[in-house]
């Protein structure tokens, strides 16, 4: 059974020094509690290894599967190709994706630690960021299917490019973005489409048997050869 024993809402706000209602106030809508306030009962949450079980049923309530994807630097183009891979896949499986950019690793803490926010998804994609244990701890005590894309944690499906073949290859451009073909620039490309199709595929897939074993997903690079070569 996760958790400590006797780890509850009311020994959350006894460790925090808050009232019952705040902690409430803070796992439902954190935006409503003063920073300090959140953090002293992140910290007991965390201490006491607190999960309020409760704040995953919504999701049994939806008709239709919706999928998060935390993705920093929303505009740039190797981010927004990787989207446009998962959206096929998504739209076949019949689940709404909803992009949450990322500005900040605080922003990255702040949403990760939000039962409310977690509560919302059927599963999440992280993109090109690391998750700490603690995090990590509370994503699967969350239930919540969660695949990384070009980051690596043992405890979720992973999908990276081969960097060190990458590496090999060139001391070139990387990604392929768009602005390599107007430069006439060489470039190392690693499929982004692909791997956003691969991680969206392989989450749905996880979703529905959740049991599946995790995997760890090195997709092929390759060079495309312009003037610079």
């Amino acid at each position: 059974m996760p958790g400590k024993a006797g780890s509850t809402i009311y020994g959350v706000a006894a460790h925090a020094g808050v009232s019952i209602s705040t902690v409430s106030r803070f796992l439902n809508s954190p935006e409503k509690v003063s920073t300090e306030t959140a953090r002293r009962i992140r910290s007991s949450i965390d201490q006491l290894d607190y999960f309020p079980y409760g704040h995953t049923g919504m999701r049994a309530h939806r008709s239709i599967g919706r999928i998060g994807v935390l993705s920093p630097f929303f505009p740039a183009p190797s981010f927004v190709q990787r989207l446009q891979g998962m959206t096929g896949v998504f739209r076949q499986a019949r689940c709404e994706m909803v992009v949450c950019a990322v500005d900040s690793l605080e922003q990255l803490a702040e949403y990760l630690h939000s039962m409310s926010f977690l509560s919302r998804f059927d599963g999440l994609i992280i993109m090109s960021m690391q998750v700490g244990e603690a995090d990590a701890r509370r994503l699967i005590q969350s239930n919540l299917h969660v695949v990384m894309i070009e980051s690596v944690n043992p405890r979720f499906t992973c999908v990276e490019a081969d960097n060190m073949l990458g590496g090999r290859l060139a001391v070139l451009g990387f990604d392929n973005i768009d602005v390599a073909g107007f430069m006439d620039l060489s470039t190392v490309s690693q499929s982004l489409e692909e791997s956003g199709r691969v991680a969206a595929q392989l989450l749905i897939d996880r979703i529905h048997e959740p049991d599946r074993p995790l995997q760890r997903v090195h997709l092929d690079v390759r060079v495309i050869e312009r003037d610079t070569t």
